[in-house]
Formats: structure tokens, C-alpha cells, sequence
């Protein structure tokens, strides 16, 4: 479906004195906004039969844990009860799938009001013993779902460009960059996610963004690293997004999800710290969170430094490795002195396209450098070892 759309810019605020490019990582913005209007759900298929049944996930329908609760718990019980053979997790086949969430439009009307032609396509939801009116809803046709989809990703692109305090923009949206995927060979990149559906107004979503935002199309490589080559360099450029990852990376970025940071540079050493809440979650900016994170890995991209180890490490233990570092030197050998503790001798294993090869700390610690680091220019040769001799670093292989 198409939206009849007023002029592109009619909507955003001007700040004349502002000297901020806006360099927006359109990505952020298509795929959560596209996923509001998703609804997933499971189905179980019972093998022998071929009966099938819908529930809200996995833990409504067997519960959570080795024991089985939930729905299938409650058959079991009542199977032993009549002294039959319970199931078990074997006879059933369990597949995820999506759909439209239903949206409605409410209304308080009166009961006169409600009682018209104009309002037949409602119905009644609530009404009220003290008062004449009653609330009523309607449900939304797909196209009118789609519209309101439109709307707030242009809502949240312009939100974002207001608490930055810019006009200026330029945006950006990925289509086919597999670079770190066909790097990658220890872990599949970003492989854990080959089974998360793709959200079921994706294409209208980035189709829209792209026309109104004029966005261009990146292909090759991620649009983590076109938005960072754009930026990199440029003292007005500032990435928009919501992607840690851009952190630890040598431009300005300004967290839309989290406005009241500010614009973040991490063009520097930087630094680390825990936050104050229960969670206690290790946060950070500039190199030392790229040093963090090519330690403490990245469950949503799909590498760890660990991946071959059999020795568990994980945030803490690399935030604890890292915080007291005063420049790159401490911090790097420090990352060397993690690889080493974690792969002490050289080893044979399997890489995730199923051939054998021969690893050791070194080989494992460049390929987490080329999984957290963003291409800063087209051609771009920074690698492990280029830090290494950058910043003086000496080790015994």
C-alpha cells in the first residue's frame, strides 16, 4: 500500500545554528518499529495424529524447565489418572509463526451516537452505570494498521532528530551486507538469528523509510559500517541509532533510545563502568569498550571470545580485565593475556562451516577484533596486529 504523504521535510523542526549531521542507521528504526505490528505465536502438532493446537509460546504450552508443566503437564496428569501413557516432548513437533496483530480504533461515544449509521462498524467494549457514554472499538482493514506503522517510524526519526537539535540528515538502510559473514569462521556471524522471522511489514517499512528519507541503500556491508565511514572523520557527522556497538567506535553517536547521554565520542581511550542497578550491566565508550567487547563478546551478533575455550568468561570477567587500564598499551595486553588464559596451547577445531583447522589465542583474538571493529573507510586495513604496533605492544607468540 502506498501513503499519500505531504512534503518530507513539513514535519521537522528547523535549527538553523545547528552544525550536526544526523547520520541515521535507518535500521534501528525499520526493524523495531516494523515488529510492533507483529504477533508470534507457536504451533504444536501432535505427530501421530496430525491434530494440531496454537498457544502464546513455548512455555504456555510444556512450561518451563526439564519437568513438563503448562498445557501439556495438565494432559499428562489427567493421562495418569486414567492409568494411560503420558507424552512426552518427542511426539510433538513444535513450529514459530507470525501474523498481524489485530489494532483497533476506540471511541467514547454516546449511546445515541452509538446507536447511528456512522458508528455501525464499532461494537461495544465497556458502558458505564453512572454515565450516558460507553466505549466502543473498531478494528483496523491491514492498509489502515500500515498506516499507523508509517507514522510512527517517521514519528521516531523526527523525535530523534529534535533531541539531537538538527535538521540535517542523511539516511541509511542495509539490504545485503554479509562482510563479517564471510569473515567470520569460528562462529557464525550474526548465525543465531537465521530463525527469528522477519517482521511481516518489513519490506512496506523499509520501502517507505527509503522514499521518505530519501535513504540510501547499502549493500556489501552492514550498514553498521557505511553509517561509521560516512560519520568517521567528519566533526559535524553524528551516527543515530540505537547500536551499542557504536560505542567503541571512533565517531560521534547519539543514542536515540537514550537522548539524555548526549552525543557520545568515541574518537578516544574512553572508559568503563558497571551500572548502578540491579542488573549491573558493564557500559563504556571509545576503545576500551572495543577492547571490551571483542572480550566479552556479543550474544546478538554471535561471537565471543570463549567460543573454543573450554573455560567459561563472559561481561564481567572482562570488564574486571579492562577497568583499571590507564591507556590502549595496558588495555591491549591485558586482551592478550585473556586470549592466552583461554587458549593456553594451540588446538584443532571445527569451524562453523564444518572444516577442521588449526587455532591458537592469536588466530581466535584477530577474528574478535574484525567481529567488533566497524570499517572506518573503503579499503580499510585495520586489523588486531595494526593496533598491536599502533600503540607499542609487544608479546611472546
Amino acid at each position: 500500500m502506498g501513503l499519500n504523504k505531504k512534503d518530507q521535510d513539513s514535519r521537522i523542526k528547523q535549527f538553523p545554528n545547528s552544525k550536526d549531521v544526523a547520520i541515521l542507521d535507518t535500521d534501528w528504526c525499520a526493524y523495531s518499529i516494523a515488529s510492533v505490528g507483529d504477533e508470534a505465536y507457536i504451533e504444536v502438532t501432535h505427530t501421530k495424529s496430525g491434530k494440531t493446537r496454537e498457544f502464546k509460546n513455548v512455555t504456555e504450552f510444556r512450561g518451563v524447565g526439564k519437568t513438563i508443566k503448562g498445557w501439556l503437564g495438565d494432559v499428562n496428569t489427567k493421562l495418569e489418572e486414567e492409568g494411560k501413557t503420558p507424552y512426552t516432548l518427542d511426539d510433538f513437533t513444535v513450529e514459530t509463526k507470525q501474523r498481524r496483530k489485530k489494532e483497533y480504533e476506540f471511541k467514547t461515544l454516546t449511546w445515541e451516537e452509538f446507536e447511528t449509521k456512522e458508528y455501525e462498524a464499532f461494537e461495544l467494549v465497556a458502558e458505564s452505570s453512572v454515565s450516558t457514554e460507553v466505549e466502543v472499538r473498531r478494528q483496523l482493514t491491514d492498509d489502515e494498521a500500515l498506516v499507523r506503522i508509517y507514522y510512527s517510524a517517521k514519528s521516531t526519526i523526527l523525535r530523534a532528530l529534535e533531541d539531537l537539535g538538527t535538521h540535517k540528515y542523511e539516511s541509511y538502510l542495509g539490504k545485503s551486507g554479509k562482510f563479517r559473514e564471510n569473515t567470520s569462521t569460528l562462529m557464525k556471524y550474526k548465525g543465531n538469528r537465521e530463525d527469528t522471522l522477519r517482521p511481516l511489514a518489513m519490506g512496506e517499512v523499509v520501502e517507505y523509510l527509503q522514499t521518505s528519507f530519501k535513504s540510501e541503500l547499502v549493500y556489501g556491508i552492514e550498514n553498521d559500517d557505511k553509517v561509521t565511514m560516512r560519520a568517521y572523520g567528519d566533526p559535524n557527522a553524528v551516527i543515530v541509532g540505537e547500536d551499542k556497538d557504536f560505542y567503541g567506535q571512533p565517531v560521534r553517536f547519539f543514542n536515540a533510545n537514550k537522548p539524555d547521554e548526549g552525543i557520545i565520542d568515541g574518537d578516544c581511550f574512553g572508559k568503563l563502568w558497571r551500572e548502578d542497578t540491579k542488573k549491573k550491566k558493564v557500559r563504556g565508550y571509545g576503545r576500551i569498550f572495543l577492547y571490551w567487547q571483542i572480550l566479552a563478546g556479543d550474544s546478538s551478533d554471535n561471537y565471543k571470545a570463549n567460543c573454543m575455550s573450554d573455560k567459561k568468561y563472559a561481561d564481567v570477567a572482562a570488564y574486571k580485565a579492562l577497568v583499571d587500564c590507564k591507556d590502549d598499551k595496558e588495555a591491549l595486553e591485558s586482551v592478550i593475556e585473556v586470549f592466552k588464559m583461554l587458549y593456553p596451547e594451540p588446538k584443532v577445531v571445527k569451524s562453523w562451516r564444518g572444516n577442521e583447522m588449526l587455532i591458537d589465542w592469536l588466530y581466535v583474538a584477530r577474528e574478535q577484533f574484525r567481529m567488533a571493529a566497524m570499517l572506518r573507510f573503503e579499503g580499510d586495513s585495520r586489523t588486531l596486529d595494526t593496533e598491536f604496533a599502533k600503540y607499542g605492544v609487544a608479546y611472546e607468540y
